[in-house]
């Protein structure tokens, strides 16, 4: 069995905080404001962010057990720029949104990328096991 760091597992509890607190505060952002005429497309983002960063803090408690949602956080952060960071400024069509969010996400998918700990993670969710 791997043995991970208690640098690692103490590092790993500090970005489920931040992703859970961060989360909270991005699906709250101007609630006040549109609980009358809020559309179905912006309550199913509010719903996924609050689920999102309640995951993200049983992640601080079972930092290796919650690494799946890390490995969310990594898969929709590469989509982002593949599918649409890199296509519209290749285009010249970035708009003020998607750069106010480009160096969020690139420090937060930096940051994610080095704190997983790669080798139990190999290990343990990404190889087949047969006998299971």
């Amino acid at each position: 069995m791997i043995q991970i760091g208690k640098v690692r597992l103490v590092l790993l509890r500090v970005i489920y905080f931040l992703a859970g607190v961060s989360f909270v505060f991005l699906a709250s952002f101007n609630s006040i404001y549109d609980q009358i005429n809020i559309d179905a497309l912006r309550s199913i983002i509010k719903s996924v962010l609050l689920a999102i960063s309640l995951l993200a803090l049983v992640g601080v408690f079972q930092p290796l057990r919650m690494l799946p949602l890390l490995f969310f956080s990594v898969f929709w952060k590469c989509i982002l720029f593949v599918a649409f960071f890199i296509p519209s400024y290749s285009g010249g069509e970035l708009d003020s949104d998607l750069k106010n969010i480009l160096l969020p996400v690139l420090i937060g998918l930096l940051v994610t990328l080095s704190v997983i700990p790669w080798k139990y993670a190999i290990s343990n969710f990404f190889t087949l096991k047969l006998n299971a």
